[in-house]
């Protein structure tokens, strides 16, 4: 089982930290060589029921500055796959929004490939792409 701060480790050595606490940090990766993505980790301690965890959410944008024709044609073309669409109510406050962001959640069982530099990859590839179609610019 592969712990938070091994994971904090491994993470870290592939893009620049921005804010972080206790379980949890916001990762800078370039997607292209003019635009970049920030992938928010989280670890989530092993309980009774259920293993440790590791999500990946990469935010696309507010979902009041989207068409919602392109948004409902964006989210049935992305159903059904290893990463899922949420709605997440962010900003401070006065300013409480939600954002649509994309997620991916696997077990932290080891520190390979297949649990944390492919979803990284993936997250932040579909939300770049994401962002462009239904945002038009790079806003996180």
């Amino acid at each position: 089982m592969a712990t938070w701060q091994e994971v904090r480790t491994w993470v870290a050595s592939k893009g620049t930290i921005g804010k972080e606490g206790p379980g949890w940090l916001i990762l800078e990766i370039g997607t292209s060589e003019v635009r970049s993505q920030l992938i928010e980790v989280q670890y989530q301690d092993a309980t009774d029921i259920a293993p440790a965890m590791i999500a990946f959410f990469s935010s696309i944008g507010r979902l009041d500055a989207m068409d919602d024709h392109t948004l409902r044609k964006a989210v049935i073309t992305s159903a059904g796959g290893p990463v899922t669409l949420k709605a997440i109510l962010e900003g401070p406050e006065g300013d409480r929004h939600f954002n649509l962001v994309v997620a991916h959640y696997t077990p932290a069982d080891t520190l390979d490939e297949l649990e944390l530099a492919w979803p990284i990859q993936f997250v932040s590839g579909i939300a770049d792409m994401m962002e462009e179609f239904l945002v038009g610019g790079d806003e996180h």
